[in-house]
């Protein structure tokens, strides 16, 4: 029940954050939160499934090739399947992408004008940036005992998702997508969790 109550208290906490910086600095954002329309949404959706895929594959076939141990997350352990859906899948984007898109990258809009070409899509330094940040944030994993080969990988996977979030975020000015991508990529928790039954 404790891995449930500090989740709780963690998501309330940074929506609450979230929504308290985004109000003081409403005035220097574009703040917008609207349902995506069906047409322009399958496809960030599909983007970031594959991706996801793809990059936690790599990931850990690296870690076996150098000799890790390939961890599953913490909460596939402490939390049963459906508090792990609702936080994971959930929980989680909503809070995060609330702070890490809604209100930090918005607030970093001064550095989108620098930009970079990244398979050619445009990518500013506020992405960049706000995913660096959504990246190191990830650390606190480290306090569930998790090893060096996990939280690198959830390093990796945090920055490349952050990208994606934050490039959907500018495309389409809207956090709404970056809370979707961000949903489908924790989506895959449920793969685990599947694999946790049998």
């Amino acid at each position: 029940m404790g891995s449930v109550a500090n989740s709780l208290a963690t998501f309330f906490t940074m929506t609450s954050l979230a929504c308290l910086a985004i109000y003081i600095y409403r005035d220097k954002m574009d703040f917008s939160i609207v349902l995506p329309q069906k047409k322009t949404i399958s496809r960030p959706i599909r983007f970031t499934i594959l991706i996801s895929l793809g990059v936690n594959i790599a990931l850990a076939i690296m870690t076996v090739i150098v000799g890790g141990e390939v961890e599953p997350h913490p909460v596939v352990n402490d939390l049963t399947p459906w508090q792990a859906v609702f936080f994971v899948v959930i929980g989680a984007p909503i809070s995060e992408e609330l702070l890490f898109r809604g209100f930090l990258l918005n607030f970093l809009k001064p550095f989108t004008t620098a930009s970079f070409l990244i398979f050619k899509r445009r990518i500013s330094s506020a992405i960049l940036i706000s995913a660096f940040v959504f990246s190191l944030a990830h650390l606190v994993l480290i306090s569930a005992g998790v090893g060096v080969a996990f939280t690198f990988r959830i390093l990796v996977f945090t920055f490349i998702l952050g990208i994606i979030a934050g490039y959907y975020q500018e495309k389409y000015k809207n956090t709404a997508y970056a809370i979707l991508v961000h949903m489908s990529a924790n989506s895959l928790i449920i793969l685990a969790l599947l694999s946790k039954l049998h």
